[in-house]
């Protein structure tokens, strides 16, 4: 087009590509989306995930396990950060964190090797 500026062109051309290559989130980062909103009122079962997700629950286990994930480690691994968070972020004492999150005991929180890391330098509380 005569006139037309080469380096705008070029920069509307890169805008345009990046809208249009937006990745959709797979099904695990779907699934820990839904289970955020719901972990401390109780509401995380497998198949209130898949329903929301407009599939059913085996449909939603073969997803997940094509990815190498389960619905059990997405529900333990956002249990354990919501349980850092209010740790870290508020003044419940871990009584308190186990109970909003439906444990009965405190038990729970003795740290596996994998999960050591992410508690080091977080206040403990009694």
């Amino acid at each position: 087009m005569p006139g037309a500026d080469p380096r705008q062109r070029a920069i509307l051309e890169a805008s345009v590509a990046k809208y249009w290559s937006v990745v959709l989130p797979n099904v695990a980062d779907q699934v820990v989306r839904i289970l955020r909103t719901r972990v401390l009122f109780g509401d995380f079962k497998l198949e209130t995930a898949a329903h929301c997700l407009t599939m059913d629950p085996r449909t939603l286990n073969r997803h997940l396990k094509a990815e190498g994930m389960s619905f059990r480690k997405l529900l333990s691994d956002m249990h354990f950060e919501v349980a850092r968070q209010l740790l870290l972020g508020s003044r419940i004492n871990i009584t308190g964190i186990a109970a909003a999150l439906g444990y009965a005991n405190t038990s729970v929180f003795i740290p596996s090797p994998s999960n050591v890391d992410s508690l080091r330098g977080s206040p403990t509380r009694a």
